[in-house]
């Protein structure tokens, strides 16, 4: 092989991250080849001695070496038969790297989820506590970036739980798919040894095998999917970023993050920057990309095995880094976070988020919605015209927009009203978040 083509087609710098599957996966298969005897079991406990000392040698999942290596496998069969002679040779009977590194990659992805789901659990959590910390502090809710609606900020807080909840179920999800084995599918027609597939499953911890030794050296459906979710959690993360960053900021002031999760200014000795949910919002393109690339890479791929997927690794490690980092980043962020209650309310005191309020009053006097509708409509364009609050127009204009208007019904409205009413299920009232927060605790206790 042409040195420029060996480099070319070399994997090992990134594909190192399996080792431990890797390892994993030979030990499993050492055994199953001993139980069918090709290896005795003094061939198969040298074989598993020199895989734990390859596991020793590596570092933080990386391999620690000197060598030119092709990949993962070849580093580990090659350094195998230095370690122990060649005993070494017989592990590779029966099986492929096809079916070798697609068992690797499912092993990756399941390890990964696993780490995964604790970090979203922890960034939920977070979201909890802060619910429970601001279960009275009344906030602007927004649509189309305009206020609507006098909200409880934990309300709005688990808004950001469902969507992770919604995230979490997606993370089971992926799961599920990932947890297959293909060990034993060989290169592509299945492996010609009587090797117990079942009990290599349990050994590596995986609750069924493939049924098609074809479809499952080429399968990267799990993959695809393991990035299409984590660029939907991605964006909830960016969403949420983006409206702290806007809520923290001077013009609205309504939020204080916490200090150690910002950056200072090398010029502006004023300014304490949003950096980390800048980069959280900046990273998801990044997930949004390898979500894009993984699936663009199988698309014309004819049926089973070609080398092109050697080339789904490189986005998959970077996916399940950049989530895992960011979900933990943003847990500590909303854990250190605070909000002024002071701010929020008096940003909402000469707008008009209680004018869906006063047309609701409207209809208990018996005018129908639409009608109301237009009325509380007319009342707010008088206001802006005249630079007043709905507070401050007189009765008689009250009188002219609709004869069911007066100024007792437009002073007894209010912030705390207004969520007071809103008690339906899923609604901003106190008592309703405070069921809503004892629901979603008993949701993160049940995994």
């Amino acid at each position: 092989m042409l040195r420029e083509v060996a480099k070319f087609a070399n994997s090992f710098s990134f594909d190192s991250v399996l080792l431990p599957q890797d390892l994993a996966l030979n030990r499993a298969w050492a055994e199953a080849l001993r139980n069918i005897g090709i290896l005795s079991r003094t061939e198969e406990q040298k074989i598993v001695r020199g895989l734990d000392r390859i596991g020793r040698a590596g570092r933080s999942g990386r391999a620690a070496h000197s060598g030119d290596w092709e990949d993962v496998h070849s580093y580990v069969e090659i350094t195998l038969h230095k370690l122990i002679g060649d005993a070494a040779k017989k592990l590779h009977t029966g099986k492929s790297r096809n079916d070798q590194v697609a068992t690797d990659l499912r092993m990756y992805v399941i390890d990964r989820l696993t780490v995964l789901d604790r970090a979203l659990s922890g960034a939920m959590r977070s979201l909890l506590v802060l619910a429970d910390r601001n279960v009275k502090v009344i906030f602007p809710s927004y649509t189309h970036l305009r206020q609507a609606q006098p909200v409880l900020f934990a309300h709005i807080a688990l808004a950001y739980f469902s969507m992770l909840k919604r995230d979490r179920t997606g993370l089971g999800n992926v799961f599920c798919l990932a947890d297959e084995l293909p060990l034993g599918s060989a290169a592509v027609g299945g492996t010609a040894y009587a090797v117990d597939r079942k009990l290599l499953a349990r050994r590596l911890g995986f609750s069924r095998i493939s049924s098609n030794s074809i479809d499952a050296v080429g399968d990267r459906d799990f993959v695809i999917q393991f990035h299409a979710w984590g660029a939907q959690l991605m964006a909830h993360l960016s969403r949420i970023s983006e409206d702290l960053i806007l809520w923290s900021s001077d013009e609205w002031g309504f939020i204080q993050l916490p200090a150690e999760y910002c950056t200072g200014s090398s010029l502006l000795p004023q300014k304490l920057n949003p950096d980390v949910l800048e980069l959280i919002r900046g990273k998801t393109a990044r997930v949004v990309g390898n979500a894009v690339q993984s699936l663009a890479l199988v698309k014309g791929l004819p049926t089973s095995y070609s080398r092109d997927l050697q080339e789904d690794k490189e986005s998959l490690f970077s996916t399940a880094e950049t989530v895992e980092s960011c979900l933990k980043l943003i847990s500590g962020l909303l854990g250190g976070l605070r909000v002024d209650a002071r701010r929020s309310v008096a940003a909402m005191s000469k707008g008009f988020v209680l004018a869906t309020d006063l047309a609701d009053a409207l209809v208990e006097r018996g005018v129908p919605f639409r009608e109301a509708h237009g009325a509380v409509s007319a009342m707010v364009r008088w206001c802006i015209e005249n630079d007043r609050g709905m507070k401050e127009v007189p009765e008689a204009v009250l009188r002219e927009i609709s004869t069911r208007l007066d100024r007792r019904l437009v002073q007894g409205l209010s912030l705390e009203a207004s969520v007071r009413r809103r008690s339906n299920i899923g609604g901003t009232s106190p008592s309703e978040v405070r069921r809503q927060i004892r629901e979603a605790r008993k949701d993160l206790l049940k995994g």
